[in-house]
């Protein structure tokens, strides 16, 4: 099918889960492809995919998605190095490196939410380390965090979240 899809040299390419299910030499002999008809030919890819790596490894820019709402969009160099939305943070320590040596890899409790389903709010709130009663009343915007875009209340400096945290921190001290 990628073959196929080249032959053509299309300005645009829509990889779907390229390298899935492939064993690491052929994913990367499939990536070197992309990175050289993007690089030769000037074809434009919108690559998707759940393996951060294989992004890393193609990409300039990079829009993380959760439940069919985008939640961050940045640089590839940008997200990475400082992640803005909670759950870009959680799928990044989800990934194993050898620089960060741990006993067990990071997870994400709960269960992905269901499409079908209407909720109120930010649609990670249920799953979110960083919940706050507001999360759960109005669904997030996108706005500017770090040198991005990020759908979270925690940048919103006109949200409720921010005064729910104000309001916690003095009843803890």
């Amino acid at each position: 099918m990628i073959a196929m899809a080249l032959l053509l040299e299309p300005q645009l390419l829509v990889a779907d889960e390229p390298t899935s299910a492939l064993d690491v030499t052929m994913e990367a002999q499939i990536l070197a492809l992309l990175r050289k008809l993007r690089d030769d030919h000037g074809t434009a890819i919108v690559f998707v995919s759940h393996d951060l790596g294989s992004v890393a490894q193609l990409c300039d820019g990079v829009t993380i998605m959760y439940g069919g709402r985008v939640v961050e969009s940045a640089s590839i160099d940008n997200l990475y190095a400082s992640p803005q939305h909670p759950y870009t943070r959680a799928l990044l320590e989800a990934v194993p490196s050898w620089r960060r040596r741990v006993d067990n890899l990071a997870t994400i409790p709960g269960r992905p939410p269901s499409l079908t389903d209407e909720l109120p709010g930010c649609v990670f709130a249920p799953r979110c380390g960083a919940v706050r009663d507001a999360c759960t009343a109005v669904e997030p915007v996108l706005v500017p965090a770090g040198t991005g875009l990020a759908r979270c209340l925690l940048h919103d400096p006109d949200s409720d979240y921010h005064a729910q945290l104000d309001v916690a921190l003095e009843v803890n001290l």
